[in-house]
């Protein structure tokens, strides 16, 4: 499973269609302790992760989620602003990687194919 964690219904909506497309099974939730709760029961193969949520930045959510049984190494796909980027705010560990919004479909799931075969 792919948990999708973004605070846009329009951006969840087109990620969910798009992974499906692809045979991928996806969840998606709106905040941090949704994340939380959604990893506590399924842990994810690969989590999209919003860099900036309405209750926890991104960050710090995988720091979270890190902690959770069975997502310790579970890898990590920021979905970042330029500003993001540009301000270095994020601090992209080893392991993970970055898209940049407004999000380019094919770019993602190359990404996140490639986060699956590691």
């Amino acid at each position: 499973m792919i948990l999708v964690v973004e605070p846009d219904p329009a951006t969840q909506t087109a990620l969910l269609n798009t992974l499906a497309g692809e045979g991928h099974t996806a969840v998606a939730v709106s905040n941090g302790t949704e994340a939380l709760n959604a990893a506590k029961q399924d842990p994810p193969y690969v989590v999209l992760l919003s860099l900036n949520l309405p209750d926890v930045d991104g960050p710090l959510l995988r720091e979270r989620l890190r902690a959770v049984p069975g997502c310790a190494t579970t890898p990590v796909l920021f979905l970042v602003k330029k500003y993001d980027v540009e301000s270095s705010t994020f601090g992209l560990p080893m392991g993970d990687d970055f898209v940049m919004k407004p999000l380019r479909m094919a770019e993602l799931l190359h990404r996140v194919n490639a986060l699956l075969l590691r």
